[in-house]
């Protein structure tokens, strides 16, 4: 009966963390939990299902969301002929979240003084640029959300660089989620933008780099609220 309770109040389950195989991305490492030999971790049904819900809404509100005439206005505003086109280039539901994360560091950075807040917007607007416009497909990219909440070391094994359409699309897909960062701030340096800006777009998910830069934490906190 002991038994019993302990697990009737603590509820949990497993899920099991792959080690990758061959999915490097271009010029760093997978950074997630990865373990020499197949292991297991144990999270509480409460929190898993609270990201995952979380991830849920997110999905669905980028993919019913659309560019309105002030997003355009905004985009105008702060970014320059050949940083438009970058951003001209991302997925539409892209877009979107980044004139949202722009809206929401505009806001942030008001607590902080110092911070460079037009840079900080133009990476905003510019951090999902290796998402670029016919790389991705809806059912791809809700698959590669679903499983990377669950398991980033199961996504990041799934992920491999490859066929865009047809069944095989799926894979390249969480690549390039996987590894946008990396494919954006090479976008970026091609381009000839600011090592500054370079710098915030290949590391907006490095929450180590976070602690030691305003700018870039406060582009993750951006990130993630939208």
């Amino acid at each position: 009966m002991r038994f019993f309770k302990i697990f009737h109040y603590k509820p949990v389950f497993m899920i099991y963390w792959f080690r990758p195989h061959n999915c490097a991305g271009p010029g760093h490492q997978y950074q997630g939990p990865i373990y020499q030999n197949q292991g297991i971790s144990y999270m509480s049904r409460q929190n898993l299902t609270t990201r995952i819900a979380k991830r849920i809404r997110q999905f669905i509100r980028a993919v019913f969301s659309r560019m309105e005439p002030e997003d355009h206005e905004t985009v105008k505003n702060y970014l320059d002929p050949g940083e438009k086109r970058l951003f001209y280039g991302m997925d539409p539901a892209v877009q979107k979240h980044c004139v949202n994360a722009a809206g929401t560091v505009q806001l942030l950075s008001a607590r902080i003084p110092e911070i460079d807040c037009q840079k900080l917007i133009k990476a905003a607007l510019l951090h999902d640029i290796g998402k670029t416009r016919g790389n991705l497909n809806l059912l791809s990219r809700a698959g590669y959300v679903l499983v990377n909440t669950i398991s980033p070391g199961l996504a990041a094994r799934f992920a491999q660089k490859g066929p865009v359409t047809g069944l095989p699309g799926w894979r390249n897909t969480f690549y390039i989620h996987l590894y946008h960062d990396e494919i954006g701030a090479a976008m970026a340096e091609d381009a000839g933008l600011d090592e500054d800006l370079v710098f915030l777009l290949r590391n907006h998910h490095n929450k180590d780099l976070a602690a030691v830069s305003k700018e870039l934490s406060l582009l993750l906190e951006a990130d993630e609220l939208n």
